[in-house]
C-alpha cells in the first residue's frame, strides 16, 4: 500500500472520531415539563426500553432519572479516575517527527498529521486546548469512554521544504486558529526545515474508537441518554481561552426551561430526567476529583487553582438550578496563589511554555479613568462659555439694558420728586418694550451619557456646530403690587445644527479626536465627495484593477478606507432644522418678604422639525433616517431660590405627530456581491448634497413609521432630590419596505425618583460665578435622569401597554409590562448583591444569581431591572379582580403583622363592604390598591372607552406591584399569565467582560407570540433604533 493511501485512511479515521465543534457559543434548553419523549437507551430490569415503554412506565410512577443507559462503546457504568496512563501514546516530549499534511479542522483548531517511526498521529493546536483536556478528564470520571489525548510540551516537526513550513506558519495556522503561529512556534531551523512547537496535543487514530466526545457530539438530533446528558458537563466546562472570563455560575431558567451553553452543533433534546441522571453522577465527584482532573489538564498552577474553585461553584449552581438536593462544594471567590493569582483574578496574560493566554486583561472602559471624564466636562464648559461670550456680541438688542434704562429713569424721577416734595414717590405701573434679534452660534464637544437626540448608544462623544436666529420682542411690566416685574415675551426661533456622534470605549479619545471634527459639515462634505468618486468608478476603463479589494492601493479600496475613516461603525451624523414660535410670561418676587426668591413662568410653543441621521450600522450597511416632526405644547414652571435653587416645579403637555423614513443601504464594496454599488453610492451622495431621497427610494422602498402622540409630565426638584412623572399616548401607523402594514397603540405611565448631585453642585458653582461675573455659566443637567449624572442614582417604575388595532380600532393581542429599574453612576458589587437578595426575597424565588457578578468588584453606569410581562389572559383577569380578594389580602397582611391587634388611628379605619353585605373594619393598609380597583370597575361598568379603561388598569397594575407580594399577584392574575424576567447592565470594573448584559432567571410562562410585546418585534423587523421608533428626538423622555 502506498504512503498516500495510508495518509488517506488515517484522515478518514480522524474525521470519523473527531466531531467538529461550533466556534461560537450555542445554547440548549432542558424543559422543566414533559415536553419530550424519553431517551431510547434506558436500561430497566436487564433490558433496553423503547421511548414509548419508558413513557408508559413514567406515567405509572417510575422515576426515569434513576435509570442508567445501557453500556455502549461510549459509556459504561464505571468511572475512570484521571490518570496519565489512560493517555499513554508512543510519542514523547522533544521527539522529532515528519510532517504528513494538514487535516480538515473545526473553527478555532488546526490539525495536521505527523509520522514518528512506525506511528502516525494527529497534532492538535487550539487556544482552548486545555479545556479539551479538562473535558476529557471530567467525562471519564462520569463513565464516558474517551480516546487517548496526550499533551505534549514540545515537539519537533520536519517539513519537506521551506515553502511547506512557511505555508503552515504564515497561512494555515493563523486561518484555522485565528491566532498567530508564534503562539505555538518555539523555534525554527530553515536549514533543516524543522519547526519546534509547544503546547500541543496528540491523538492516534484507531479503528476501534467511536466518537471522541471530548470534542463534541454528532451534528444531529440526539435521542439517547448517553449523548443527551452531555449538555451538563459541556455547560459546566464552557471555558474559553481566558479563565478570568469563566463565570462562577452557569445556566439560567427561562420560560419553564433551563438554558445551558455548549460548543457543538448537536441538537441535544435533553429531558429533565436525562439532566437529573447525570447531575447525580456529577454529585459523586469530590473536590479532590475535580482538582486531579484539572491538574491533569496541564494548566499553569495558578490557573488550575482558580479553575478548581470556579468549577466547584458552577457545580453548585447546576444543582440549585435543577433543584437537586446535593451537598454544596466549598469554594473561595477570592482565592489567591503566588504572584499572579490575586483575589480570584489572574494578573498574567502570557505564560511561558503555553500557547494559550489564560487571561486577556481588562478591556478599555469609558469610565476606567474617571479623571478623563472630569477633564472632558471642563473642556465642554470652556468651549461653551467661549461661544456664549461671542454670541453676546451678535445680539442686536438687550432687554436687560432697556429694563435698566427704565429703572434709571424712574430713579431720576423719584429722586427729583423727593427733592421737590420730601416724599418718596409711589410709582405707578409702568411698561417697557425691547425688540429681540439674536444670532446664536453653536460649537461644542461633550461626552454624553444615555439616549441623546434619539440615538441608542450609552456613552458617546458629541461634536456639534450650528447657528440659530431668534426674532421677537419682550414686554416688561413693572411696579405691580404682587410682583416687581412681569415679562411677556414672544419669539420665533429658527436653527440649523450638525452633530457627529461617536461611541466611546476610552475617554482619552475625547482629546485624541481632531478638533476639526467639530466642523461636522466638513465630514458630510468629505463623505459626499468620496461617494461621488465611487460612483465615477462605474465607468472605469480598467475595472479589474480599480475595483479590486485585494489590492490596498486600488481606487475602490482607497475610497472605502476614506469613507470608514470619516464615519466608523456605530457613528452617526445628524442634521436638524428647527422652527419654533413661542409666547410666554414670567414673574418674580420675594416670598412673603423673605430673602427667598419666588418665580413663576408659563409658555406655549409650536415646534416644526426636520431631522436627518446617517448611521453606520456595520461595515457594509448605512442607515439613513429622514424624520419630520410637529409638536404643540405648553409648560408651567415654579421655583424658589436662595442663592441656589431650593425647589423647582414643572408641568408640561405636548401633542404632535412625527414620521420616520428609514432607508437601509448596502454599501458592500464587493461589486460581484453588490452589483448596484455605484448606483447606491450616487443615491446616498445625492441625498447628502440635496436632501432628496428620490434615488434612494428608487433603489429600495423605505420602512415608514408615522405616529401621533400626547405627552404629559410633571417634575419636582428639591436641592439634589428629583422626582418626575411622564405619561404618553402614541398611535402608530407602520409600513415595512416589503409592504407589511399595521396600526399599533402604546401607552406609558412612568415615575422616577433619584439624587442628582451633579446638577446641585453646578448650581452652587454657578452661584460663585455670578458673584464674580455674570458672563460665566456651567450648564446644569437639572432634569436629566439622575442615574446618568456624576454620582447620581435613581429608581424608575414604568408601566407600558402595547397593542395592535383591528379594522374596527379595537385592541387585540394586548400586552402590558411593568418595569422596576434601579440605576446609577456607580455601585460596588457587594451592594448590588444585597439588592439582588432583597429582590429575590420579594419574589420568593431566585430571580437574580449573585454569582454572575463574582468576576467584578464594581459596576459603573449600573442598571438593574425587573420586568413583569402581562399577556391577554392576565389583562382580562386584571380587569375583573373581585374587591373581596383585595380585602382578604388586606386582612391577612394586617393579621400577619399584628396591626389588627395593636389597632390604628380612628382616621385610618376603613369599613369594607363584602359582596354578601357584611362590613368589616381595617386599618386601610391596602387602601390605595382597593380604591384604584374600584375606580377601574366603575369605568368598565360605565362603558368608558378602551383607552380610558386601560390607563386605569395600568395604574392598578403598578399599585398591585407596590402593595402586594408577588405570590398574591400570581393568585389574582394567574401564574401562567405573568412572565417575570430581569437584566443587569453596566460597565464592569476589574473584569475582562466590559458590559455584556446579564440575563436573570425567569418565572411564569410566555403567553403571546410577542414575548416582550409587539414593539420589540417591530423594532427588530425594521432594524430601527429605539429612539427613532419612539420619536425621542422630538418628545420628552425620563
Amino acid at each position: 500500500m502506498s504512503i498516500w493511501r495510508v495518509f488517506t485512511f488515517i484522515a478518514f479515521i480522524a474525521l470519523m472520531i473527531h466531531i467538529n465543534p461550533v466556534f461560537a457559543q450555542q445554547f440548549a434548553s432542558v424543559p422543566l415539563t414533559e415536553a419530550r419523549m424519553p431517551s431510547d437507551d434506558l436500561s430497566y430490569q436487564g433490558k433496553m426500553l423503547r421511548p414509548d415503554e419508558a413513557y408508559r412506565l413514567a406515567q405509572e410512577g417510575l422515576d426515569l432519572s434513576s435509570l442508567d443507559p445501557v453500556d455502549s462503546a461510549l459509556w459504561e457504568n464505571q468511572s475512570q479516575a484521571a490518570s496519565p496512563r489512560l493517555d499513554a501514546l508512543d510519542i514523547y516530549d522533544g521527539d522529532s517527527t515528519q510532517y504528513a499534511g494538514a487535516l480538515l479542522s473545526a473553527g478555532g483548531m488546526f490539525r495536521f498529521n505527523i509520522v514518528h517511526g512506525q506511528t502516525t498521529a494527529i497534532v492538535h493546536m487550539d487556544k482552548t486546548l486545555h479545556t479539551l483536556l479538562l473535558r476529557k478528564n471530567i467525562l471519564r470520571l462520569l463513565g464516558y469512554k474517551v480516546p487517548a489525548i496526550k499533551w505534549i510540551r514540545r515537539l519537533n516537526v520536519q517539513f519537506e521544504s521551506k515553502e511547506e513550513m512557511d505555508q503552515m506558519l504564515d497561512s494555515l495556522i493563523p486561518r484555522a486558529t485565528l491566532g498567530a503561529a508564534s503562539r505555538w512556534l518555539e523555534s525554527k531551523d530553515e536549514a533543516t526545515f524543522t519547526a519546534t512547537f509547544r503546547d500541543i496535543a496528540i491523538t492516534i487514530p484507531n479503528s476501534a474508537d467511536h466518537y471522541n466526545l471530548a470534542m463534541g457530539v454528532p451534528p444531529q438530533t440526539l435521542t439517547n441518554r448517553t449523548l443527551r446528558s452531555l449538555i451538563i458537563p459541556y455547560a459546566l466546562l464552557d471555558l474559553g481561552e481566558s479563565a478570568n472570563r469563566f463565570e462562577w455560575t452557569v445556566g439560567r431558567k427561562d420560560n419553564n426551561s433551563i438554558l445551558l451553553p455548549h460548543f457543538t452543533r448537536g441538537i441535544f433534546a435533553t429531558t429533565l430526567d436525562d439532566a437529573k441522571w447525570i447531575l447525580r453522577r456529577l454529585e459523586r465527584l469530590t473536590k479532590d476529583d475535580i482538582r486531579q482532573a484539572v491538574e491533569l489538564s496541564y494548566f499553569p498552577p495558578e490557573v488550575s487553582k482558580l479553575l478548581v474553585e470556579k468549577l466547584s461553584s458552577r457545580i453548585n449552581a447546576l444543582m440549585e438550578l435543577f433543584q437537586e438536593q446535593a451537598v454544596k462544594l466549598e469554594y473561595n471567590v477570592e482565592v489567591s496563589q503566588g504572584e499572579f493569582l490575586k483575589k480570584g483574578k489572574l494578573e498574567k496574560q502570557d505564560w511561558e511554555g503555553f500557547a494559550s493566554r489564560f487571561a486577556h486583561g481588562d478591556p478599555e472602559s469609558p469610565f476606567k479613568d474617571v479623571h478623563w471624564y472630569a477633564l472632558s466636562k471642563l473642556q465642554a464648559f470652556a468651549i461653551d462659555n467661549i461661544v456664549a461670550r461671542a454670541n453676546q456680541e451678535l445680539s442686536l438688542f438687550s432687554p436687560n439694558q432697556v429694563r435698566s434704562e427704565f429703572h434709571q429713569q424712574q430713579f431720576q424721577e423719584g429722586l427729583q420728586h423727593f427733592i421737590d416734595t420730601g416724599y418718596i414717590m409711589d410709582f405707578p405701573v409702568g411698561t417697557w418694550f425691547s425688540p429681540m434679534a439674536d444670532l446664536n452660534l453653536t460649537a461644542s464637544r461633550d461626552v454624553v451619557v444615555g439616549n441623546y437626540l434619539g440615538t441608542d448608544n450609552l456613552v458617546q462623544l458629541a461634536d456639534s456646530i450650528g447657528w440659530g436666529i431668534q426674532l421677537g420682542g419682550q414686554l416688561g411690566i413693572e411696579n405691580l403690587e404682587f410682583a416687581p416685574t412681569v415679562a411677556i415675551k414672544g419669539t420665533v426661533n429658527i436653527s440649523k445644527m450638525w452633530t457627529h456622534l461617536k461611541p466611546l470605549r476610552d475617554l482619552k479619545q475625547v482629546f485624541k479626536e481632531p478638533y476639526k471634527n467639530v466642523v461636522v459639515p466638513l465630514i458630510k462634505w468629505q463623505m459626499s465627495k468620496e461617494l461621488d468618486r465611487m460612483h465615477a468608478l462605474r465607468d472605469s476603463q480598467d475595472p479589474n484593477t480599480d475595483w479590486s479589494l485585494e489590492n490596498d492601493d486600488s481606487e475602490l479600496a482607497r475610497i472605502v478606507r476614506h469613507l470608514n475613516s470619516n464615519l466608523g461603525v456605530g457613528e452617526s451624523i445628524l442634521y436638524t432644522e428647527r422652527a419654533s414660535p413661542s409666547i410666554g410670561a414670567s414673574m418674580g418676587t420675594s416670598l412673603m418678604g423673605t430673602p427667598i426668591h419666588f418665580s413663576l413662568s408659563g409658555s406655549a410653543d409650536i415646534v416644526d422639525l426636520r431631522r436627518i441621521q446617517i448611521y453606520k450600522k456595520d461595515n457594509k450597511t448605512l442607515q439613513i433616517y429622514d424624520d419630520l416632526g410637529h409638536g404643540e405644547g405648553w409648560s408651567v414652571n415654579v421655583s424658589l431660590e436662595r442663592f441656589v435653587p431650593i425647589i423647582k416645579l414643572g408641568w408640561r403637555k405636548q401633542k404632535g405627530n412625527y414620521s420616520v423614513r428609514l432607508h437601509e443601504i448596502d454599501l458592500n464594496p464587493d461589486v460581484k456581491e453588490n452589483p448596484r454599488l455605484f448606483d447606491k453610492a450616487h443615491a446616498v451622495a445625492e441625498f447628502l448634497n440635496t436632501g432628496s431621497s428620490e434615488l434612494l427610494e428608487e433603489i429600495q422602498k423605505p420602512n415608514v413609521v408615522e405616529a401621533e402622540f400626547t405627552d404629559k409630565s410633571s417634575k419636582v426638584a428639591f436641592l439634589f432630590w428629583r422626582h418626575k412623572k411622564l405619561k404618553t399616548e402614541t398611535l402608530y401607523n407602520i409600513e415595512s419596505r416589503d409592504g407589511l402594514q399595521g396600526r399599533y397603540v402604546s401607552l406609558t405611565d412612568e415615575k422616577q425618583s433619584g439624587l442628582n448631585w451633579e446638577a446641585f453642585t453646578k448650581d452652587i458653582i454657578n452661584y460663585g460665578f455670578q458673584r464674580l461675573s455674570y458672563n460665566v455659566n456651567w450648564a446644569s443637567p437639572t432634569w436629566q435622569n439622575p442615574a446618568q449624572t456624576i454620582g447620581g442614582m435613581g429608581t424608575t417604575t414604568s408601566v407600558r401597554f402595547e397593542t395592535s388595532l383591528d379594522d374596527g380600532d379595537r385592541y387585540k393581542e394586548r400586552f402590558m409590562r411593568l418595569t422596576n429599574r434601579w440605576e446609577g453612576w456607580s455601585k460596588k458589587v457587594k451592594k448590588l448583591k444585597k439588592y439582588m437578595r432583597e429582590t429575590n426575597d420579594k419574589f420568593g424565588f431566585a430571580l437574580f444569581d449573585e454569582r454572575t457578578l463574582d468576576n467584578a468588584d464594581k459596576l459603573k453606569l449600573f442598571d438593574v431591572s425587573v420586568n413583569l410581562n402581562l399577556y391577554e389572559e392576565g389583562i382580562k383577569k386584571l380587569a375583573t379582580i373581585h374587591p373581596n380578594s383585595l380585602i382578604y389580602f388586606e386582612y391577612q397582611y394586617e393579621q400577619a403583622r399584628g396591626i389588627r391587634e395593636e389597632g390604628c388611628d380612628e382616621r385610618r379605619i376603613r369599613r369594607r363592604r363584602l359582596h354578601d353585605g357584611r362590613v368589616i373594619e381595617s386599618c386601610g393598609t391596602l387602601n390605595t390598591v382597593i380604591w384604584q380597583n374600584n375606580k377601574c370597575r366603575d369605568k368598565i361598568e360605565d362603558g368608558k372607552d378602551q383607552k380610558t379603561v386601560m390607563k386605569c388598569l395600568m395604574k392598578l397594575y403598578r399599585d398591585l406591584y407596590e402593595d402586594l407580594e408577588y405570590n398574591e399577584i400570581k393568585m389574582l392574575l394567574g401564574q401562567d399569565n405573568i412572565f417575570v424576567h430581569g437584566e443587569v447592565n453596566g460597565f464592569r470594573n476589574d473584569d475582562e467582560v466590559l458590559n455584556d448584559s446579564i440575563q436573570t432567571n425567569t418565572e411564569g410562562r410566555i403567553g403571546s407570540r410577542f414575548w416582550n410585546g409587539p414593539f420589540e418585534k417591530i423594532q427588530k423587523m425594521l432594524g430601527i433604533q429605539e429612539g427613532e421608533l419612539n420619536g425621542y428626538w422630538l418628545r420628552e423622555k425620563l
